[in-house]
């Protein structure tokens, strides 16, 4: 189909946006967040308390010092770190499989020709492109031409579910681009750190701007300000651009996305900021019960004694010539004697014996919490449910969990991720789904007949679709698999949905058995899938011995008939 308004003519901003560089930042100003305040990591964390404020204005006003508190851990704090890789390599990994779900019924009451066979080959045909452009090796997809797609909304969703608390992707359109590297579209994606969008100096926050969202009277964003460079970036001077949510016949542009808690948020605070805290809280007692642990090896062990600190120390040193010698002088060379005079060993040990009033003690740590594995897990825990992930996996520790309790945490877990995958990649994924298909349309890649309905006017129609990330994975290889067939003969799930959960597709795995089955026809090898019980070993000799006793009693039935004729 050829496109019936102008679709894919026009770049979209221009403009270079250009990389960043860090630098220290110190932290400043008040908090309305507990762990959004400035020098959280210097002066204990107290608890500050906002007032009845509107929500977004607590945002703006502290999401920096937060989103720098929370970058502190994240780039500090092992565990924290690994936990926010494990969140988004939960919610989307790095090969992120699109699904085309064309509304076949929908469009095929405006076109009787539009219907499921239609709908099958047009899907089959835009996966196809879509793994052309999304999956190349080259990287075109990247702005940076670092990542695949997958890598992309990796990036994206760490973002999102990490330090950041949100994030922005542009997609792109540039054919002199596609041209230069020899690639086969237009169409690209660059990742914005969300650092940049930000209001113009000569700007302020109001009804109709928000923090370098600019709004409608409804409150939703219809462009940003975005600076050409980092903040920080000491290179050239400070510039803006401002970039459109989407163009003026509806492709997406702009996709801002971050989790709104409340009614009115126009950015995203950390997820992890709940938790810095008690991230800290930890930090400081490893760092105490380390310094314990020094002092304990370094005063192991001291000698309690009548003697003095002077004499005591002296006789512990190498001697040297005393001259004349005073009684008491005589009396401590005879005590400390002892040590040397009794040599009494047992099975090869000297055993330590010592003058009437001395011994000899060792150093003990008293801490207040000895158990340091129990101390740690209650931190843990705090977490792991910020992360929305099972205590075992945020840890790598199974060792306090059974079968029963592990199955139980990945279930909850693993609901959670398919919801929350679902929501960001509809937010994210969808709209540059929609962008893509538009290009594909616009080239004349895609089967669909002459005189269909219009794209622009029937868009969510043409461009449905879900996302598929990993699986869950399989607990029981046996009782898994066997529960999946029991749902889906029962009619509570389907196997396009078991599939799903495992992190792959049917249809896929339809192909890929029809593939090995005819390789395996024409090599002469029998391949058994479905419902064909397979061959096991025995089974020909049992039926050997089924089919010999079957003979053997049919013989006996000839012989009965053959002596009684009449009956």
């Amino acid at each position: 189909m050829s496109a019936s308004r102008e679709m894919v003519v026009r770049h979209q901003q221009t403009a270079a946006l250009g990389g960043w560089s860090a630098r220290p930042v110190g932290f400043g100003g008040g908090s309305a967040y507990e762990n959004a305040a400035p020098g959280l990591f210097g002066r204990g964390g107290n608890i500050v308390f906002s007032g009845y404020n509107v929500g977004n204005r607590d945002v703006i006003r502290e999401r920096k010092s937060a989103v720098r508190n929370a970058r502190i851990v994240d780039r500090n704090n092992a565990l924290i770190h690994a936990g926010i890789n494990k969140r988004a390599t939960n919610l989307v990994g790095t090969n992120l499989r699109m699904r085309h779900m064309p509304n076949w019924r929908m469009l095929s009451r405006l076109d009787p020709r539009m219907d499921e066979v239609w709908a099958l080959e047009f899907a089959d045909a835009y996966e196809n492109l879509w793994s052309l452009w999304a999956d190349d090796p080259r990287n075109l997809i990247d702005a940076e031409r670092h990542l695949t797609f997958g890598g992309l909304m990796n990036l994206a969703a760490r973002n999102t579910y990490g330090a950041d608390g949100e994030t922005m992707v542009i997609v792109r359109y540039d054919e002199e681009r596609r041209d230069r590297y020899n690639g086969a579209f237009a169409t690209f994606l660059e990742v914005i750190d969300t650092d940049r969008i930000s209001n113009r100096p000569t700007t302020q926050n109001g009804r109709f701007r928000s923090d370098g969202r600019i709004l409608d009277e409804w409150g939703a964003a219809i462009a940003f300000d975005i600076e050409t460079r980092h903040p920080s970036d000491p290179i050239g001077t400070r510039d803006w651009v401002e970039v459109q949510r989407e163009t003026s016949w509806g492709r997406p542009v702009a996709i801002h996305w971050f989790n709104k808690h409340r009614a009115g948020f126009q950015r995203g605070m950390p997820a992890i900021l709940h938790a810095l805290r008690d991230v800290k809280m930890l930090d400081k007692f490893d760092d105490f019960t380390l310094k314990a642990a020094a002092l304990a090896a370094f005063l192991s062990i001291y000698v309690k004694s009548e003697g003095t600190t002077t004499e005591v120390l002296k006789r512990m040193q190498t001697q040297t010539p005393t001259g004349d010698k005073t009684e008491l002088e005589s009396l401590w060379d005879a005590k400390f004697g002892l040590y040397e005079e009794l040599d009494i060993a047992a099975e090869g040990q000297r055993l330590p014996i010592l003058p009437p009033g001395d011994e000899i003690a060792a150093v003990t740590a008293n801490r207040a919490a000895d158990n340091t594995d129990s101390f740690h897990y209650i931190f843990e825990r705090k977490m792991a449910a910020i992360l929305e992930l099972g205590t075992a996996n945020f840890t790598g520790d199974y060792s306090r969990t059974s079968f029963a309790s592990i199955r139980a945490e990945f279930m909850d877990a693993w609901r959670s991720t398919v919801q929350t995958r679902h929501q960001f990649t509809q937010a994210v994924g969808a709209p540059i789904n929609m962008a893509f298909m538009e290009e594909c349309l616009a080239q004349e890649m895609l089967p669909i007949p002459a005189g269909a309905p219009d794209f622009y006017e029937n868009v969510v129609a043409y461009t449905q679709c879900e996302f598929r990330g990993p699986g869950m994975g399989t607990i029981d290889p046996v009782k898994d698999p066997t529960g999946a067939g029991i749902a889906i003969a029962g009619g509570l799930s389907n196997p396009q949905d078991e599939a799903a959960a495992r992190g792959t597709d049917l249809i896929e795995n339809i192909d890929a058995i029809a593939s090995a089955q005819a390789y395996a026809k024409r090599k002469g090898v029998e391949l058994r899938w479905g419902n064909t019980p397979p061959a096991t070993p025995g089974s020909a000799a049992d039926q050997a011995k089924q089919n010999a006793a079957g003979g053997e009693e049919n013989d006996d039935v000839e012989e009965n008939e053959e002596e009684n004729p009449d009956e």
